[in-house]
């Protein structure tokens, strides 16, 4: 109700018992790291009631720079009863605190004491190097070629423009306009027609335009990508588009997502994020996650379903780093918004090809989606279809991640957050 006072409303839904056999335990994190916590005392709220309940925190004075603050509240049984044990988790929730955000200061990369950012130009490639990161760009396919930190190689292939992924249950029945229809129009077909490529060697910056295409039809998408690289190996990349539409004007279309698709060696199958977790969460499906700092192996953010499908999407995320056994990697972090991310060791076309888990015919490299919007997941395998504002239209969009390659011993849950 008024946070900033520490007054929340508590809704007794029970309709015949009170809440004493219930616990209240709350906490304050910092970037998912517990500063306060403690227990409160059990409000007296009758059953089909509600009152409110006063939490006793000072105030976060002195707030650190590129810090989130959240208040954290979870409801546990006192004693043993006929459904569950002492302890069980009833119900949660989270609160972002209002907390005046310090000012980030950035020190500007000409400042920083790194090397300067060379670019060298070939005829099938510009190569990129500053601090301890090499970088090749392909001029044929727009494609980052290399992407070397300290001689370790941290990405194989991409960023290029996502609009697919894994077919969903829920968008096969009749009345749902979701993998019929983007068959129909090659969505998972469609591939990327390199129109410029163009350096700016002044400020270390690469154009890529390109149109994204589909076979027979001719629909597509006007897709520039603009690398901007800084003295501290990291880069900027910033995505813009339209789609010309043509075929599906009238149609009541919607896209899966809009995002980028990367490849990453095989040995990249550690992932940190700051997000929504620790479980896959969309749009319309993520009341159960809670905003925290969150660590798992690849395989981990994977959910199996007995039927393959679309799985493990991080909502809301706002930095992830992938990175090896010697914690060589990068980070990634949305600039201005938050973003999606999921990773497989398998590719889309695998994924729908399987009828059985055990079918899902695996891959060396890592996929990885990095989702501007993801559409949401809907429930229409027994009840309605996805609601319009969980649905990704077609339209102009635009988006920018910043990339950070770090080397082994970089990477700590401090620094996490200030890498970049």
């Amino acid at each position: 109700k008024d946070l900033a006072k520490g007054i929340v409303t508590i809704e007794n839904h029970y309709a015949f018992s009170t809440l004493e056999k219930l616990l209240f335990f709350w906490n304050i994190t910092a970037n998912g790291k517990t500063i306060r916590s403690g227990l409160l005392p059990t409000p007296e709220i009758a059953p089909g009631s509600s009152g409110e309940m006063v939490i006793d925190f000072a105030p976060v004075k002195n707030p650190d720079a590129n810090t989130e603050y959240f208040l954290n509240i979870e409801v546990k049984t006192s004693c043993t009863t006929s459904f569950a044990e002492a302890g069980f988790s009833i119900t949660s929730a989270q609160f972002a605190l209002p907390v005046k955000k310090a000012k980030t200061i950035s020190v500007p990369a000409i400042l920083s004491g790194k090397d300067k950012v060379e670019i060298d130009e070939t005829e099938s490639s510009f190569q990129i190097a500053s601090d301890e990161t090499f970088i090749e760009i392909d001029k044929h396919h727009g494609t980052i070629h290399q992407y070397l930190v300290d001689s370790t190689p941290v990405m194989d292939h991409g960023p290029l423009l996502g609009l697919y992924h894994g077919e969903i249950d829920n968008e096969k029945l009749p009345g749902r306009v979701g993998p019929a229809m983007w068959q129909r129009f090659h969505l998972d077909k469609a591939y990327s027609n390199i129109r410029k490529v163009s350096c700016d060697r002044k400020n270390a910056a690469i154009k890529i335009e390109t149109r994204v295409e589909v076979p027979v039809y001719s629909w597509g998408v006007l897709c520039n990508y603009l690398y901007k690289f800084h003295n501290d190996g990291s880069f900027d990349l910033e995505v813009e588009g339209d789609f010309e539409l043509r075929e599906l004007e009238g149609e009541n279309f919607f896209l899966p997502r809009i995002g980028l698709d990367l490849t990453l060696p095989c040995e990249m199958e550690n992932i940190q994020y700051f997000g929504l977790g620790p479980g896959e969460a969309y749009c319309d499906s993520k009341e159960a996650q809670k905003v925290g700092l969150y660590k798992a192996p690849l395989e981990a953010l994977e959910t199996s379903y007995v039927f393959p499908q679309e799985n493990g999407n991080r909502h809301q995320v706002r930095r992830a780093a992938f990175y090896d056994l010697h914690k060589s990697g990068f980070l990634v972090k949305g600039k201005d918004d938050f973003f999606d991310f999921s990773a497989h060791r398998y590719s889309i076309a695998a994924l729908n090809k399987a009828k059985h888990p055990y079918e899902i015919e695996r891959s060396e490299e890592i996929h990885l989606q990095l989702n501007h919007k993801t559409s949401g997941l809907g429930s229409n395998s027994c009840g309605p279809v996805l609601a319009e504002r969980y649905s990704v239209k077609p339209g102009p969009f635009k988006f920018t991640l910043s990339f950070f390659g770090f080397k082994a011993g970089e990477l700590s849950d401090q620094n996490f957050f200030t890498l970049i």
